[in-house]
């Protein structure tokens, strides 16, 4: 598999050519490079053309674009685009346009930036070239990221279907394809996502617990199918940032194991070029894996690290993700006034969050009031967790967690979709297939296993063992003996 890395400008290079070597540098993340590869172009500065003006001008746009210097990186793509419309350059032109079309999509003004890559998209669609197809590739991965942050799925999922297309037929810019594949994969997550039964309460992916949903994990291993195929460990950015989507995808199909190697690989990545953001997204990711994982204690020193970067960045919908999941750690951890101090700060800045809003518009269409998850949830749902040997009564869920029974039942019902029984049930199931996994039985007969957690029928447990996760305990155990 060819490296995700583009071949780097032969020592003989001509001023334009560092200049287009150092604008792609920047479009993969690699600032340092671009910085270095602009550098050199001005230095030579031989035959200051209007295509050389045009690409130097543009390598500047895109650097800007990384340090989110939006207002100096207008002006560089305008003085782009005049200069390649001096020369007659329509492709030119077309790369320069595509710079406002993305500050518009960073902030946030969706609609016209929808439409501005919609109108770059039909001028390519008239021309023809390689060229041509790159930058239809980029203008539909666009389009395809623009209609997933506001649920339009369906046209998400086509559009990056088209992007993924078009890059693997121009064949040779690698990272094009991994640009394409991500997004594409992001689509599917986000359609796994909305198919997840506590979607519609939902106000941030990690506060979704994997689902063994029949349409979840069909998005799910499509996500994987797109991004394996192209995954190589080569400590790029773009391989970086793919580490990251397969490791959501991987907690959400309840591989949360697997995941942490992956958001490792993000993590020192992100270290390494001092990218606050990404680094404290990279410390919650980690985190809500060792939630899943069922590692309270090391979840609270990830999310506690992710808080700080969060707090001096003032990164306020990350830092309303990292509440919510340390109410959750805390909470496991039998530190209940920790628990409902980061709950009502989740509470406090969950009311401005812009995915909430949109899950929100969802929830009334399907005529249903959107409200955010009572904490007495949470405290049913960790004493289910500490009873995994029986099935508790639900006055023993209620009065531990503080509330009546109905409210615990409607509780359940509408921000879990399921009973407090279905949730106990689904959650000794996990706690035997991962003992199973994990090598715990100690020659433990299956029968055993089930007197561990209070399943007393053992031909019932080995059906709903099957029905929750696609094998039969004595054939998993036997898997694992191999």
């Amino acid at each position: 598999m060819p490296s995700s890395a583009r071949t780097p400008p032969s020592a003989s290079a001509s001023s334009l050519e560092l200049a287009h070597a150092a604008r792609l540098a920047a479009i993969d993340g690699d600032v340092h490079a671009a910085e270095r590869l602009l550098e050199e172009a001005h230095r030579l500065a031989s035959g200051r053309t209007r295509a050389w003006a045009g690409a130097l001008h543009l390598a500047e746009a895109e650097i800007h674009m990384e340090h989110a210097q939006w207002q100096h990186a207008e002006v560089e793509a305008e003085a782009a685009r005049l200069a390649f419309a001096q020369e007659g350059s329509l492709v030119g032109q077309l790369h320069a346009r595509e710079v406002p079309a993305r500050i518009l999509a960073r902030r946030g003004d969706d609609d016209r930036a929808l439409a501005a890559f919609q109108e770059l998209d039909a001028i390519w669609g008239t021309l023809h070239g390689p060229r041509v197809l790159w930058g239809r590739a980029r203008c539909l991965t666009f389009i395809a990221s623009l209609h997933r942050r506001h649920l339009r799925l369906d046209d998400a999922l086509t559009r990056g279907e088209e992007a993924v297309a078009l890059a693997r037929k121009l064949g040779e810019d690698f990272t094009l394809q991994l640009i394409a594949a991500n997004t594409l994969a992001g689509v599917h997550f986000a359609m796994a996502c909305k198919l997840h039964p506590a979607t519609r309460w939902a106000s941030h992916v990690t506060s979704l617990a994997p689902s063994a949903a029949p349409a979840v994990q069909k998005h799910c291993r499509a996500a994987l199918v797109v991004l394996e195929a192209l995954w190589r460990d080569d400590g790029s950015y773009m391989q970086t940032m793919t580490a990251s989507n397969m490791a959501q995808v991987l907690v959400l199909m309840d591989r949360a194991n697997e995941a942490l190697p992956y958001m490792e690989r993000f993590l020192a990545y992100t270290t390494m070029q001092k990218k606050p953001h990404m680094q404290a997204d990279a410390h919650l990711t980690i985190g809500w894996a060792q939630l899943a994982c069922g590692r309270p204690r090391e979840a609270v020193r990830s999310l506690e690290r992710a808080r700080k970067i969060a707090l001096g960045i003032e990164a306020k919908s990350l830092l309303r993700t990292i509440h919510y999941d340390l109410s959750i750690a805390f909470e496991a951890l039998g530190r209940l006034d920790e628990a409902m101090h980061h709950h009502n700060e989740y509470s406090h800045l969950a009311k401005h969050v812009p995915y909430r809003q949109a899950l929100a518009g969802q929830a009334k269409q399907q005529g249903d009031e959107a409200s955010l998850e009572p904490f007495y949830l949470k405290r049913a749902e960790a004493f289910i967790r500490t009873h995994l040997h029986a099935s508790p009564a639900i006055e023993d869920i209620a009065d531990h967690a503080g509330a009546s029974v109905r409210a615990i039942q409607l509780a359940f019902r509408k921000f879990r979709a399921t009973t407090p029984i279905g949730y106990s049930i689904d959650t000794r199931l996990r706690a035997a297939r991962d003992a199973l996994v994990g090598g715990h039985m100690h020659g433990d007969s299956i029968r055993a296993l089930c007197q561990r957690y209070g399943f007393n029928d053992p031909s019932r447990f080995a059906r709903d063992f099957q029905q929750r996760f696609g094998a039969l305990p004595s054939e998993l155990a036997r898997e694992m003996a191999q």
